[in-house]
């Protein structure tokens, strides 16, 4: 995949591989009873994580390459609810995987407008 040349991409891919590590350690450890506000707002949650990984990653990646990036991350997704089914406390649930498909593919729309070169117009601002 190619990216596009931005002078901080060091430090936007890092930011994006944090991202990555956040949503699969929040996917894989034991719900706490301190979360269950979460709960009830749980799509939406499911929605926005995946949003922000597509889109987060689209900034600094070529249009050609969003195809790639949205295999990748409905991978992800889908692997983590299939992880969830062997680990006690969590119960992989298919719609689930569907939000976080649906979020992914939400991110790749708009990443095709103005909105996928945020972190381009962010550098040229501040240089």
């Amino acid at each position: 995949m190619k990216s596009i040349p931005l002078h901080y991409l060091k430090v936007w891919r890092n930011i994006g591989y944090l991202l990555v590590g956040i949503v699969v350690i929040l996917s894989v450890i034991s719900p706490s009873s301190n979360v269950e506000l979460f709960r009830i707002n749980d799509k939406v949650g499911h929605f926005l994580a995946y949003f922000t990984l597509m889109a987060w990653f689209a900034q600094y990646h070529e249009k050609v390459d969003y195809k790639y990036l949205a295999i990748i991350f409905i991978g992800q997704g889908i692997a983590l609810e299939i992880v969830q089914t062997f680990l006690p406390e969590r119960m992989g649930d298919v719609f689930d995987a569907l939000t976080n498909t649906t979020g992914v593919l939400t991110a790749w729309y708009l990443a095709r407008t103005s909105l996928g070169r945020l972190l381009l117009r962010f550098e040229t601002q501040i240089k």
